[in-house]
């Protein structure tokens, strides 16, 4: 019973207080509230009649409000996103191979002058025959820069002493000199002579001639001191040294000045 009553009376109470709102705030003849309480009402009204648009225009403050609650706030560092993976360096192609240089050909030298550049022939003409009976001319002993003219005699022991020596001088000039030897025996004793020039070691490139049995007059005019042993060189400019007496290896001596 007495919730009914409470209903009852409880619906009028909520009238009675709207229609004294509405008459203190007043109504215009557009229905907009007005009265002391009207601009209660008339900020109702206006946010109900405000155009829907309206939203969007308020987003952008939104937007900043958000900005101003985060401004003096530590921010998190915006992680940037994973860089592509770097592709690896190109990889040069190897160049060509490399041509070896060009061999550089050696440089041209000059030959060494002959040995036999200032060679003359024997400047005296003579056909004879050897101790070995091989015929011998002034052609046989070629071209040479000095010739060595040697008198001896198997009774002379100067001679003899010397004679081992003419091996080893005729291996230090070779071909540069000239050997040739007269046998002035009168007795002609060739084969004493023979065995004198055998066991001395002297080779037939040196040449021996028994002067009196045969004309060589022209070489026996070269030799004519009179003496044995006699040696005369011979060299371009004719007849350079005529030397007396036995000088084994000290002949080299005259030869080296006439060689230069």
């Amino acid at each position: 019973m007495k919730i009914r009553m409470f209903t009852r009376m409880k619906i009028p109470a909520i009238l009675l207080a709207v229609v004294m709102v509405l008459a203190s705030c007043g109504v215009d003849s557009a229905g907009t509230p007005t009265g002391a309480g009207g601009s209660g009402f008339s900020n109702i009204f206006d946010s109900l009649q405000q155009p829907k648009d309206a939203e969007q225009t308020y987003a952008p403050k939104e937007t900043e409000s958000a900005d101003a609650l985060t401004d003096g706030q530590p921010t998190m560092p915006s992680s940037a996103p994973p860089s592509a993976a770097t592709s690896p360096p190109a990889v040069t192609p190897p160049s060509a191979a490399t041509s070896p240089p060009a061999a550089t050909p050696p440089p041209t030298t000059t030959p060494p002058p002959s040995v036999v550049s200032n060679a003359i022939s024997f400047p005296y003409q003579f056909s004879a025959v050897d101790l070995y009976g091989n015929a011998v001319t002034d052609g046989t002993l070629g071209e040479k820069e000095v010739f060595l003219v040697h008198l001896w005699a198997t009774w002379c022991p100067p001679c003899i002493v010397e004679m081992p020596d003419f091996p080893e001088l005729m291996d230090m000039y070779g071909d540069r000199v000239g050997f040739i030897a007269l046998l002035t025996d009168y007795d002609t004793n060739l084969s004493g002579a023979i065995n004198i020039v055998q066991s001395s070691g002297i080779s037939d490139s040196f040449i021996m001639i028994n002067a009196y049995e045969q004309s060589v007059e022209p070489l026996l005019a070269l030799l004519e001191s009179g003496f044995v042993p006699t040696t005369v060189l011979i060299s371009k400019h004719g007849i350079s040294e005529q030397i007396v007496g036995a000088h084994g290896m000290g002949y080299a001596a005259f030869i080296d000045e006439l060689l230069g």
